[in-house]
């Protein structure tokens, strides 16, 4: 066994055991909610590839080192953050001149690959607001598998390699997404794609509620006063609610809901199917002075809330939300948050 293909191996190995420990941890870290059918994706496309063999040394040079082809596969979203996928593609054909004349060689690929969304940035979330009609963008890593064929006599050191590649994403609608990408397949292929990624289960409606809400979907922006006497109101006394039911906290400059609200937000959410006639306020505390047409951070945090609630069912009419000054409340306590109440 040559050197080189003993270090092939052990890049193989090492890469093979972080990936297991990377989606060990993922999994340990994130909220797993079973397989379900809808995650279920398939892909085609068509792609462009750059061939580098090395040929020093050999009977052959290479003429034309790049060719289109074209790939299929079949993916699942394991993960809010995290893709798993299985391709098979055709990369073109290499032609090279020998003592014997023209001779080229056909490069067909398998892969099993994990796409990592991150999520550090609210933009990048997948299965959230507006998702999949915006951008998102990944980094991909995993093993490929290389066959040849074609006129020349091609012996492989080593057909299995690390893969690694980065891309982006863009939802048509709740089942067809676009996909960009670039893969270093292997040490002497690099390959561009272009292709489409459909989710034949997915649930139609799927990202319709783009922008911010409006007073067109429920009556927002009421005065402070008004919305607090609202939260005081009879169904306190009714279903015997404390005054405040939750506060959600937001990170400094973030209006991205955290994972550690969304089980008291989804309590929340059942609790108001209980009691008749409730409504649910929403009072974002923030520095206020902006134009409403600027959309301050405490609006898009009134929206963020406001969002999942609805995605639990409730209506979207039933939300009361509106803003204080921090400013105007007690000193030393959050400025980065929502608070939220019911009320008649």
């Amino acid at each position: 066994m040559t050197f080189t293909r003993r270090l092939a191996k052990a890049i193989t190995c090492i890469a093979t055991i972080s990936l297991s420990i990377a989606l060990a941890t993922t999994a340990n870290a994130a909220e797993f909610d079973g397989l379900t059918k809808e995650r279920l994706y398939v892909t085609a496309g068509t792609e462009f590839s750059r061939f580098t063999p090395e040929t020093q040394g050999s009977e052959f040079t290479a003429e034309d080192v790049h060719d289109w082809g074209f790939g299929v596969g079949v993916g699942y979203d394991l993960l809010d953050q995290l893709a798993i996928e299985w391709d098979y593609s055709n990369k073109g054909e290499l032609l090279a001149t020998s003592d014997s004349g023209f001779v080229n060689t056909g490069y067909n690929y398998t892969t099993v690959t994990a796409n990592w969304f991150p999520d550090l940035w609210y933009a990048n979330r997948r299965y959230d607001d507006d998702w999949p009609n915006k951008i998102n963008w990944y980094l991909s890593g995993g093993l490929s598998r290389l066959f040849v064929s074609g006129s020349a006599n091609t012996e492989l050191e080593n057909n299995v390699n690390v893969m690694v590649g980065a891309g982006v994403t863009y939802g048509f609608d709740s089942k067809l997404q676009l996909r960009g990408s670039i893969d270093r397949v292997s040490g002497d292929v690099l390959t561009f794609g272009l292709s489409l990624m459909w989710y034949p289960f997915a649930p139609e409606g799927r990202g319709e509620r783009r922008g911010r809400i409006t007073e067109d979907d429920v009556p927002v922006y009421v005065p402070f006063q008004v919305a607090k006497s609202i939260a005081k109101g009879e169904a306190n006394n009714m279903c015997q609610f404390t005054k405040q039911e939750e506060t959600v906290v937001f990170s400094s400059g973030s209006y991205l809901v955290t994972k550690g609200y969304l089980g008291r937000l989804n309590q929340i959410a059942d609790r108001f199917f209980k009691c008749p006639n409730v409504r649910i306020v929403l009072i974002g505390i923030g520095e206020g002075s902006a134009r409403r047409d600027e959309q301050p951070i405490e609006f898009r945090r009134n929206d963020a809330v406001a969002r999942y609630l609805i995605k639990r069912g409730v209506p979207s009419n039933k939300i009361v939300m509106t803003t204080q000054s921090y400013a105007d409340v007690a000193r030393g306590s959050d400025k980065n948050r929502v608070d939220v109440y019911f009320g008649r």
